[in-house]
This record gives C-alpha cells, sequence and structure tokens, in this order.
C-alpha cells in the first residue's frame, strides 16, 4: 500500500488555537461594512484633526507675537514713566508737565 500524503502545514493538532485567517463566526456582514466604513472615515478624520492643529497653531503664534508688541509697550511706558519720575525729583516745578490729555 503507498503511503498517503498529507499535509503537516494545514493539519491542526488536537487542542492547537483555531486559524486566525478568516474573522469570528460571529461576525456578521453588517458588521464587516461598519469596520470598513470607519476605516474609509479615519484619513478624512485625521485630515480634518491636523486642519484645525494648524488652526489652533496659528492662533497661538499671533497671540505670541501680540503678547510681545503688548510687552514692548508697557516696558516703553515704564520707561517713560521712570524718566518723569526722575524729572520730577530733580525739578518739582515740573509735575504734570508732558501729560497726555486727561
Amino acid at each position: 500500500m503507498a503511503a498517503r500524503a498529507t499535509n503537516t502545514k494545514t493539519r491542526k493538532k488536537p487542542g492547537e488555537a483555531p486559524s486566525t485567517r478568516w474573522p469570528p463566526a460571529g461576525q456578521t456582514a453588517a458588521e464587516l461594512a461598519e469596520q470598513k466604513k470607519a476605516i474609509q472615515a479615519a484619513p478624512a478624520e485625521r485630515d480634518q484633526a491636523r486642519s484645525e492643529l494648524a488652526t489652533v497653531k496659528a492662533k497661538a503664534e499671533a497671540a505670541a507675537q501680540e503678547a510681545h508688541r503688548v510687552a514692548e509697550r508697557l516696558t516703553k511706558a515704564q520707561g517713560e514713566r521712570d524718566q518723569a519720575r526722575t524729572r520730577c525729583r530733580r525739578d518739582p516745578r515740573r509735575i504734570g508737565e508732558n501729560q497726555g490729555p486727561a
């Protein structure tokens, strides 16, 4: 009698875990369709998140620039104030000089 050829790669041994090649038996076509939609929607969601991130970054950069401008104006005003105080200490008659409109 001739020896039977067996495929040892596909034959399962007792107690061996089932193959993961196929989806679980309980997974329906509707579940697969839902997963497919989610996978297809992922790139659009990613692009939207990137767009929102770019917008937030741009707003943060603009706010940082505005804060820098405000800090420069404040520093200038404080310097002018200190100069005015120094002038007034030297000559009290100059109090009220160079004041803007009330």
